[in-house]
């Protein structure tokens, strides 16, 4: 008995895929096998089935034939045209230059927001640009007066001369000497001379000493503010600032240190030029700092004074 044909043989045989030999054998074969007789009529029955459903698609008639043709007028039409527009070897094209221009500033929504982002870049790298440009350091209060006072030149008289006084040298009498070789001393008198003008020397330490002077007169209200400081101290003082935490206390000192530092500046610039409204006010807001921390400080020694 030999062995049945599979699908792949019976499909090949109802399509007539198999040579002459092989189509032979397999028609004796299904001549003696039930089987493959069977499974050759139900193929049949699918491909019948099949060819009916595509009847419909299959009845449409394709043009085939003319399409082709056409196609290949239209094919033989663009190689007989000339190249128009084959841009010149060697030079530039100012009409394909202005269309590429053209097309750079037709705006679509997409192109759009890619200017508006790439502008918002460039403005916000601006504004950080300018913000961390250095910015001169102004000078301190001490370096203002020191400025001011070296820029001053020394007061000289207006002559020019010096503050020397001049005396003639007293001239020593000459001896004389007789025969026998004793010197004989002998009064000579000396002729008066002319009196020369003295000098007097020119007030260089009071002209320097006078802005000094008015450096050290206090501003208006400056003292009441001294006054208060002093009480505070005095308070803290009595009270003893002991209390205090570590922390707390070596807080207190490097405040007290910075406001001192800065009413020190400030008060020479302020007193050499009263009409300094920002110096002035800087300074009685030192003044008024000061008294602030110092009444804190005061309040918690009392209470502390208080409860022992």
């Amino acid at each position: 008995m030999k062995r049945c044909l599979d699908e792949a043989v019976l499909q090949a045989y109802l399509d007539g895929e198999l040579s002459g030999d092989a189509a032979l054998e397999t028609q004796a074969h299904l001549a003696a096998c039930s089987q493959c007789a069977a499974a050759l009529n139900a193929a049949e029955g699918e491909g019948a089935f099949l060819a009916a459903a595509f009847a419909p698609d299959d009845s449409v008639n394709v043009p085939t034939v003319q399409l082709r043709a056409r196609i290949d007028a239209a094919v033989a039409r663009l190689d007989a045209q000339p190249e128009t527009n084959a841009r010149p070897s060697g030079g530039w094209n100012f009409g394909a230059l202005l269309a590429s221009f053209t097309s750079l500033l037709t705006f679509t929504p997409q192109r759009a927001a890619g200017f508006a982002g790439m502008l918002s870049c460039v403005v916000l790298a601006a504004l950080f640009f300018s913000i961390q440009k250095p910015s001169p350091a102004p000078n301190s209060p001490a370096q203002e007066e020191h400025m001011a006072f070296v820029t001053q030149p020394p007061a000289q008289p207006k002559d020019g001369s010096a503050n020397v006084e001049v005396k003639d040298a007293p001239t020593a009498p000459t001896p004389e000497i007789n025969r026998s070789g004793v010197p004989i001393q002998v009064a000579k008198f000396n002729r008066p001379h002319a009196s020369k003008p003295r000098v007097k020397a020119a007030p260089v330490a009071s002209s320097l000493a006078a802005p000094v002077a008015s450096k050290a007169q206090p501003l208006p209200g400056e003292k009441d503010y001294e006054q208060a400081i002093a009480s505070l101290s005095t308070a803290i003082s009595h009270g003893g600032d002991a209390v205090l935490k570590p922390q707390v206390r070596a807080q207190y000192e490097r405040n007290l240190a910075v406001l001192d530092k800065a009413i020190e500046e400030t008060r020479l610039v302020a007193r050499r030029n009263p009409k300094d409204k920002d110096a002035v006010d800087f300074l009685m807001s030192a003044y008024q700092s000061k008294i602030e921390l110092l009444t804190t400080v005061a309040d918690q020694a009392q209470v502390a004074a208080l409860g022992r």
